[in-house]
């Protein structure tokens, strides 16, 4: 992988294949992967641009905090002329959707390729790395106070990277889990600057409980941090965000089985 430069300096590693008209009908492929790899051509390589826009000056959040020269990784993958559409997953998400020559480092790469639900070899795909994230954009540092970030905040970013970009419009944000709630900020904020809205498994705003568990979430991690047990506290509130995701119809199908015994006690399928 080459080191990512400058966002003007940004240059497609692949030769362009030919260009596809913008306004081509879109072929959603079918639900069974194997299927859809043999109804759509796989094409030796498709373009792949990526860089780092660096912010000038001062950007003020959502909810009051001032971040100074933000840096904001992207990547833009597919043909030339394609309809643009801006791929936002989870909160552990980052930029590279998916990728045809190393596939398992893409977070969605299940869904989104060549021939999948997700055709690419018909899409440029933009996507970046989260303000305040692990990736490459402008994030918190060991020991330095980073201010609260909002999906406000990641839409306004997504907006001055379309701009850089010499983006007009989108032809839609396909966004999961928190990708959803900024996907939701960017069309309440930009209405004329994307299309369509795909949103999954997310909402325009928080339950009360949702909350509630989110808060207990912190209390663990603040708690090991002050035991000096980070790793250990974040892997417990990890936990119990899964559990949270999960209906009680699904634990029952999945994990109704008998726990079985051990030198340490029992262990529930559930725990497995």
């Amino acid at each position: 992988e080459r080191p990512m430069t400058a966002s003007s300096d940004s240059k497609t590693r692949v030769n362009d294949p030919k260009a596809r008209p913008a306004d081509a009908p879109l072929r959603v492929a079918g639900a069974d992967p194997a299927a859809s790899r043999e109804a759509a051509p796989v094409p030796p390589a498709l373009p792949v641009r990526e860089g780092v826009l660096e912010v000038p000056g001062e950007m003020v959040l959502h909810h009051g905090g001032v971040l100074s020269s933000v840096r904001l990784a992207w990547r833009l993958a597919g043909p030339a002329g394609a309809p643009v559409v801006a791929a936002l997953g989870g909160i552990s998400a980052h930029r590279r959707v998916y990728s045809t020559d190393e596939p398992q480092t893409g977070w969605w790469h299940e869904v989104a390729g060549p021939g999948l639900a997700f055709p690419v070899e018909q899409l440029r795909v933009l996507s970046f790395d989260y303000l305040g994230g692990s990736g490459e954009t402008t994030g918190p540092r060991d020991g330095v106070a980073f201010p609260s970030v909002s999906s406000y905040d990641q839409a306004e970013l997504l907006l001055r990277l379309l701009n850089h970009l010499g983006i007009k419009s989108l032809r839609a944000i396909v966004g999961a889990s928190y990708g959803g709630m900024v996907a939701l900020a960017f069309g309440e904020r930009y209405p004329e600057r994307v299309a369509h809205l795909v949103v999954v498994s997310a909402s325009d705003r928080t339950h009360p409980m949702s909350t509630a568990w989110r808060s207990v979430q912190r209390r663990m991690v603040r708690f090991a941090i002050d035991c000096g047990r980070p790793a250990e506290g974040l892997q417990l509130a990890r936990a119990l965000a899964m559990s949270t995701y999960r209906s009680p119809e699904e634990f029952s199908a999945r994990f109704a089985g008998t726990p079985r015994a051990t030198e340490r006690g029992f262990v529930f399928p559930v725990e497995d």
